[in-house]
């Protein structure tokens, strides 16, 4: 708890004052975690990996009805469906742990090892603090562009532009090679089947989770700033 309250007064303190009474010595919660921040960020990222992330297959495999809702409504936009005439986009809302598996389901974390428990990875893809801070965001773009494919969606996360791994490192995606990268997951994967809910099935969670979206192996990259 007082990890979590030390980055709060973090956030609200005001960088620009000159008191930065939280910062100082003895002062705030930030002074009874001092010695140990570095420990503590990283059991936050271990847990937020295993239940949100890469370590659980599970956990980011089941986004499958949220990335089919997004590439539906890409479609619905490119063919102009009239349902969305006028409109600008569609908006979805969720907590970190929605955002934190669908960014793993899209492979923004592919060149992140798994992360251990008896050995620290200071130079880590995955950082809590970084991925999901106070507020997150995944947001596709759908460009129609007047040369080759004619519709293409780019991808920012947390307001930074990020090639998926499924597009071999094209920012802008062609949205048939995004469908066809993630082709299982729109079509063929089934929710309840996946999370063992109480609804008929003829796929083992196992056999659904085996086939797996289908990616190259580039890795997404996404470069932060020590002082953002």
């Amino acid at each position: 708890l007082a990890y979590e309250a030390c980055a709060y007064e973090f956030i609200l303190d005001d960088d620009d004052d000159d008191d930065d009474t939280a910062r100082e010595e003895g002062a705030g919660f930030c002074s009874l975690v001092a010695d140990h921040v570095e420990v503590l960020e990283y059991a936050q990222d271990l847990e937020n990996w295993y239940e949100n992330a890469g370590g659980n297959p599970l956990t980011s495999s089941a986004p499958l009805v949220l990335l089919r809702d997004v590439f539906e409504t890409a479609k619905a936009f490119a063919g102009k469906n009239a349902s969305y005439d006028g409109a600008l986009g569609a908006w979805r809302f969720a907590h970190a742990e929605t955002t934190m598996p669908f960014a793993t389901m899209l492979g923004l974390f592919e060149g992140q090892a798994p992360l251990r428990a008896d050995q620290r990875d200071p130079d880590r893809l995955f950082r809590t603090s970084l991925v999901s801070p106070m507020a997150a965001n995944v947001v596709a773009y759908l460009h129609e562009c007047q040369l080759g494919d004619r519709w293409r969606l780019r991808w920012t996360f947390n307001e930074r532009e990020v090639a998926l791994p499924a597009c071999r490192g094209q920012v802008y995606c062609p949205l048939d090679t995004f469908e066809a990268a993630f082709s299982d997951a729109l079509y063929l994967w089934d929710f309840d089947s996946l999370c063992e809910n109480d609804h008929p099935h003829t796929d083992s969670p196992d056999a659904l989770l085996a086939k797996g979206p289908r990616r190259d192996d580039a890795e997404a990259t996404i470069s932060y700033s020590e002082n953002e």
